[in-house]
């Protein structure tokens, strides 16, 4: 297994529609290039430009047909360069100008002045696939899934062409479950569905903004229901988790949020999904075997299953807005809140604090009860520059931690957003590399 040397990214922030997806990641023992799984075309070379591009450029680019000629695009002449960087750009790649990456290009992309993205690191990850534009990453029961947003053309035309991939757990060969998604940005999977949230679909009388579904056995997708269009406003921080905090599954039904409306769908049924319960003003959906859980600004209500009857209230707050996110794990919900850790019985009660988190802020946080993964944050006191963690530890000792990887970030960007976690594992996805990193706790 490779040990991680630090890299910079230079170039555009590359921001997603929800924000800049800036995870960590790390080298390590590259496993496969999937731009070829399935016999679809290779991806470039990563690490030499050429004529078409330095780094994610380059002939053959983004899984299509080899092109010919052409020079680098905005940012500078191709050529040789370090991985991901140096004097080329994002840009074309011969006659047909394919892209790699979530938009076109801007000025900034690539150039040897380019905009300062961050420094990752990650001493134990192993890299598991080469991949264009992940944007969403999730770990299953037998298999980790991820999701590419696709490519542009040289003119900035989307090109229809996101992709669904998993990789069964223990083996090393990746397989495309579908490669005609149009723009998906998030990702939820169960036994038999992956859920995605796509930015450019093209559905008759629908918005560009899609709830869809794709059978994981034949990756025959199923446009659900349109989002809000303020779903892509970076400004909506809410929702760059979408399917943690507004999507949950019990009993072989999806539940989710959508315009102050409860829906619901049985995986076994083709539609439309129907409005059951009004939720304004929601930020979690959960849900176990016999409950949903709504946390808005009051607190917490319990709403029974599958007959959705009255819901009834677990826990009344004012201050609920403090205990984000909000998760559920065996009998108690835990949630970070004022730099710590907090435990509230599913009964009811109070919250209680368990220990301080490593960092003073953090984006995402999973636990079985007993460990913990979460992605935190602070301010660095020497460069005043926020940097971003993905740590791990243990619920019972607050000094029982490591850091799996850490990044510089620009003031505005979210920090770790492309990344899940098995019991043993856990998978990060950065630009076009997904990783894996055993746990210790």
């Amino acid at each position: 297994m490779g040990k991680k040397t630090k890299s910079n990214y230079s170039g555009s922030t590359r921001m997603s529609v929800l924000g800049v997806f800036v995870v960590g990641a790390c080298a390590g023992t590259s496993l496969h290039n999937v731009g070829d799984v399935n016999g679809s075309g290779g991806l470039a070379d990563q690490s030499s430009g050429g004529a078409g591009a330095v780094s994610k450029g380059g002939a053959n680019a983004a899984g299509k047909s080899p092109a010919t000629g052409g020079k680098a695009a905005v940012g500078g002449n191709g050529g040789t360069a370090p991985n991901k960087g140096g004097t080329g750009a994002v840009g074309t790649a011969g006659h047909e100008g394919i892209l790699l990456g979530g938009q076109p290009p801007t000025v900034d992309d690539g150039g040897a002045g380019g905009a300062y993205f961050g420094a990752i690191d990650c001493e134990a990850c192993e890299l598991v696939a080469t991949t264009p534009d992940i944007r969403g990453v999730w770990a299953g029961r037998t298999a980790v899934y991820w999701i590419e947003h696709g490519g542009f053309d040289a003119l900035g035309n989307y090109l229809d062409d996101g992709r669904l991939l998993s990789l069964p757990f223990g083996e090393e060969m990746p397989t495309v479950v579908t490669s005609s998604l149009q723009g998906p940005i998030q990702l939820r999977v169960t036994d038999d569905y992956a859920y995605v949230i796509l930015d450019r679909s093209s559905a008759p009388g629908a918005g560009a903004v899609e709830l869809a579904r794709v059978a994981l056995d034949n990756g025959d997708t199923e446009v659900l229901q349109a989002l809000p269009s303020a779903f892509t406003d970076s400004a909506f921080t809410t929702v760059t988790d979408w399917f943690h905090r507004h999507f949950a599954v019990s009993g072989g039904e999806a539940f989710w949020e959508n315009g102050g409306a409860l829906f619901r769908l049985a995986e076994s049924s083709a539609g439309p999904p129907q409005s059951f319960h009004g939720a304004p003003g929601l930020a979690t959906l959960l849900a176990d075997d016999s409950f949903l859980y709504l946390q808005d600004a009051h607190g917490i209500s319990a709403l029974p299953l599958p007959a959705a009857g009255a819901a009834t209230p677990v826990w009344v707050s004012e201050a609920s807005g403090n205990f984000l996110p909000l998760i559920l794990a065996g009998s108690s919900f835990f949630a970070l809140e004022a730099g710590y850790v907090a435990r509230l019985p599913k009964a009811g009660g109070a919250f209680k604090r368990l220990l301080a988190t490593p960092a003073p802020w953090g984006n995402r946080f999973v636990t079985n009860g007993t460990s913990y993964v979460g992605d935190f944050g602070h301010i660095d006191s020497a460069s005043g520059i926020p940097a971003g963690a993905l740590i791990e530890g243990k619920i019972s000792d607050s000094l029982a931690t490591r850091t799996l990887a850490t990044a510089a970030l620009r003031a505005q960007q979210l920090p770790w957003e492309v990344w899940d976690a098995t019991a043993t594992t856990v998978y990060i996805g950065y630009y076009d590399e997904l990783y894996r990193v055993a746990r210790q706790f």
